[in-house]
């Protein structure tokens, strides 16, 4: 059945998808997401080949959820594979956030090119 929503995935492979998300590639990110949330719609950010985050990782998810405002939602898909960061998130609360959605998956999302 087609919906009509089509999300607009933010893939493994861009640099700050993979490594570490601190102060120094949080700013990347922006950028990265920049072009889905200004589409609208689904934006999904595949973070299971993450090793860190820190706020910095988390103030930039939360910049693009403000950015979509009432036109979309940002996903996040693969937190599974890393303890310290799952506990980042339960401690932020950032599943609380109305249009962040935690999808504990270790499966890719379709197209992931890891």
């Amino acid at each position: 059945m087609d919906t009509g929503v089509r999300h607009r995935y933010v893939l493994n492979g861009h640099d700050p998808l993979t490594g570490e998300m601190d102060m120094a590639s949080a700013d990347q990110l922006d950028s990265v997401v920049a072009t889905a949330v200004s589409q609208g719609g689904p934006v999904t950010l595949d973070i299971s080949n993450l090793d860190f985050m820190d706020s910095s990782g988390l103030h930039a998810i939360l910049r693009a959820a403000t950015s979509l405002t009432d036109r979309g939602c940002v996903v996040i898909h693969g937190l599974d594979g890393n303890v310290s960061m799952r506990r980042l998130f339960e401690i932020a609360q950032i599943d609380k956030v109305p249009n962040i959605h935690v999808i504990p998956c270790t499966v890719m999302v379709e197209g992931s090119n890891a």
